[in-house]
C-alpha cells in the first residue's frame, strides 16, 4: 500500500528578515554573499524504512540529494526505476516526485538533504520541504528548474564526499544548531555539486576499470570462502599491489578491509532475515570459528550478532 507522505525532517528553522544586517548598519557575511537570494538548504535527515514500505511523494519543491546508509531497496522517479543499495545516491530534480519502495528482507536506511535552488533574501528560511498542499509550495520566494535524475553509483568518491556533508547538515539539525547563514552557506555547496552533476562535469569522476569491478564481483560471490589478497587479485589478473592500489583508488580502504566489510554487510543481512543461527551465519561469511566472528561483529556494530536488530530503529 502507498502511503503519500515525505520523510519527516528535523528541524525548524526560521530567521528574522532583520538578521541578514548586523548592527549599526554593518553587512554581514551573509548579506554581502547573498543580497537578493541564492541556493538554501532547507531540510536533512535519515528515515529507516520497515521491511516493504512504500512511500510516495508526489510532488516536492526542493532539489533533494539522496544516499542510501545500509540495506537495499527502489527508487522510482520520473521514467527512472533503480535498484540501489548500500553506497549508491542520486539526485532528484526541483519538483520532483517519486516513489520508494523498501527491500522485504533488508530494507535500507536513506539518508536525504533538500534544498531550494533560490530563496529570496527577503524573506526568513524555513527549514521545511514542502509537498501536496504546504503553503510554501507555490510561493514566489523560492524557485528552481526542472531537470532530469542523476543516479551515483558505488563506488564515487565524489558522492561519498557530499554523503559526509550531507551527514553534517543532519547532525547540526538534530542538534538544533542551525540559523539562517548556515542554511545558505550548505545550500551553496550541495548545490554547485549538483550543477556540476547536471551538467555532466565528470562529478562522480572516471569510471573504476574493469579488473576492479571484476574483483568486487568475485569478492560478493565468494563471501563463504578464505579469500586472500592475492585471489582477489587474480580475479581482475592484476597483482596483489594492483589490487590494493585500485582500492584504495576507488573504494578508499584495503582489498582486506573491503572484504571485512562486505562480510559483515552479508551477515546483517543474514542475521536479519533468514533465521540462522549464529554459526551458520559465521560460516556462510567465510568464518570457520562462530567466536572470532562474534568478535569481529561485536567491534563493528557494538553488540554480539545474537542481538543484533533486537534495538532497531523504527519510523
Amino acid at each position: 500500500m502507498d502511503v503519500s507522505v515525505t520523510m519527516p525532517y528535523v528541524g525548524f528553522v526560521t530567521v528574522d528578515e532583520t538578521s541578514a544586517s548586523a548592527p549599526g548598519g554593518a553587512e554581514s557575511s551573509l548579506g554581502a554573499f547573498a543580497r537578493d537570494g541564492g541556493p538554501v538548504l532547507v531540510g536533512a535527515n535519515t528515515y529507516d524504512f520497515r521491511s516493504a514500505e512504500r512511500i510516495r511523494n508526489d510532488v516536492v519543491a526542493t532539489v533533494c540529494y539522496a544516499w542510501v546508509v545500509s540495506g537495499r531497496g527502489m527508487v522510482r522517479t520520473g521514467s527512472l526505476n533503480v535498484e540501489v543499495g548500500k553506497g549508491s545516491a542520486l539526485w532528484l530534480p526541483w519538483r520532483h516526485g517519486v516513489r520508494w519502495e523498501a527491500d522485504t528482507r533488508h530494507p535500507f536506511t536513506v539518508g536525504t538533504v533538500h534544498i531550494v535552488p533560490w530563496h529570496s533574501a527577503k524573506h526568513a528560511v524555513v527549514a521545511r520541504a514542502p509537498f501536496g498542499d504546504d503553503a510554501l509550495m507555490g510561493v514566489d520566494f523560492r524557485r528552481g528548474e526542472s531537470g532530469e535524475p542523476i543516479v551515483l553509483t558505488p563506488p564515487n568518491a565524489v558522492a561519498d564526499t557530499v554523503s559526509a556533508l550531507g551527514g553534517y547538515a543532519i547532525d547540526r539539525f538534530a542538534r538544533g544548531s542551525m540559523d539562517e547563514e548556515l542554511l545558505r552557506s550548505l545550500g551553496t555547496l550541495l548545490h554547485e555539486e549538483y550543477l556540476r552533476a547536471a551538467a555532466g562535469h565528470a562529478v562522480s569522476g572516471p569510471q573504476p576499470p574493469l579488473a576492479f569491478q571484476r574483483m568486487c564481483d568475485y569478492v560478493e560471490q565468494n563471501l563463504h570462502e578464505r579469500l586472500s589478497v592475492a585471489d582477489v587479485a587474480r580475479a581482475g589478473d592484476c597483482s596483489s599491489s594492483t589490487a590494493e592500489r585500485l582500492f584504495v583508488r576507488w573504494a578508499r580502504t584495503s582489498v582486506s578491509t573491503w572484504v571485512r566489510d562486505r562480510r559483515m554487510d552479508r551477515a546483517v543481512w543474514l542475521l536479519t532475515s533468514s533465521g540462522l543461527r549464529v554459526s551458520e551465519v559465521a560460516r556462510a561469511v567465510g568464518f570457520q570459528d562462530p567466536l572470532y566472528f562474534s568478535r569481529v561483529f561485536s567491534t563493528i556494530f557494538g553488540q554480539p550478532p545474537s542481538r543484533y536488530g533486537s534495538g532497531r530503529i523504527r519510523p
